[in-house]
């Protein structure tokens, strides 16, 4: 799904949607970070950026871009989902 066909269907003022342009943006103080896409950007964002913006740095990962063994290492708690 495009961004464009996301932010009509949801417009950003509408039940406290926050749309972002960086993910450090997205992840500031996050407690949680969910992954739902393959796109590149997010497969190749280093791991200690999580530990670095998030409140608590807990990742539920549905695409399985990462290594678990690796991103653990970082600090992050990690569940890749569906491996």
């Amino acid at each position: 799904m495009q961004i464009y066909h996301v932010l009509k269907l949801y417009p950003e003022d509408s039940n406290n949607i926050q749309y972002c342009n960086k993910i450090e943006d997205t992840l500031k103080d996050a407690d949680i970070c969910f992954i739902f896409t393959e796109w590149k950007e997010i497969k190749e964002l280093n791991p200690e950026i999580f530990k670095k913006y998030m409140k608590t740095p807990i990742v539920l990962d549905g695409r399985n871009c990462y290594n678990p063994e690796i991103i653990k290492k970082y600090g992050v708690e990690y569940s890749s989902i569906g491996r």
